[in-house]
């Protein structure tokens, strides 16, 4: 009995040791990436939706913006007003070329014809 009690505290302390030594690890990998300035989300700067990742005109305090530290993540308030109408877009390319018409029977000996009050009508 005291041998499998020796065996099952090894290997507890074993995996004490590997998990410390894993903690270590990845908080110098974090430590690194926060001193890159990698994308928290009190040092990113937010981009234009409209103009994707090549936004000039970017708010560069967003992240004083963006502070939800003190909201609760479930908000059962109504939503506000909608916001300024945006810049308009730019034109669509145009679309494929029609199919070519058909020729007609020659039609030139059908006659004109007006309605029945005799006056021309408007399509």
């Amino acid at each position: 009995m005291s041998r499998i009690y020796s065996e099952l505290n090894n290997a507890w302390n074993e995996l004490d040791h590997e998990m410390e030594t894993f903690k270590v690890f990845t908080d110098d990998i974090w430590v690194g990436m926060v001193g890159l300035g990698a994308g928290t989300a009190e040092t990113r700067i937010r981009r234009q939706t409209i103009q994707g990742y090549s936004a000039t005109d970017i708010d560069q305090n967003a992240s004083e913006v963006v502070d939800n530290s003190c909201c609760p993540k479930e908000n059962n308030c109504p939503p506000g007003p909608p916001g300024a109408v945006g810049l308009p877009g730019l034109d669509g390319t145009d679309g494929p070329n029609g199919v070519d018409g058909m020729n007609a029977p020659n039609n030139a000996a059908l006659p004109f014809s007006l309605d029945k009050t005799g006056e021309c009508f408007h399509c």
